[in-house]
């Protein structure tokens, strides 16, 4: 896929044939963390719950999107209301 058509917080499939062997490579889906650079976009790949640059060419799909920055403000905003009222 192109770069321009994903963003941070797609799910999506990583399903790609290699270059050279053409092969046939399912991956599974994935998290795109951060959309990075060099063609090369941080992701969580959910089967083995590893980390890893890819390629956007790897991308075959978008399947999902999580708002991430709004569940981290929902985290954050719910983890200071609650350290407030332990003060009291």
């Amino acid at each position: 896929m192109n770069a321009d058509e994903i963003r941070e917080g797609d799910i999506v499939e990583i399903d790609y044939i290699t270059e050279y062997t053409k092969v046939h490579v399912n991956e599974g889906k994935a998290l795109v963390i951060w959309k990075g650079f060099n063609k090369q976009p941080l992701v969580r790949k959910l089967d083995t719950k590893t980390t890893t640059w890819d390629c956007y060419e790897h991308i075959s799909k978008v399947v999902g999107h999580i708002d991430i920055e709004g569940y981290i403000d929902k985290v954050l905003n719910t983890v200071d209301s609650e350290s407030y009222e332990s003060e009291d």
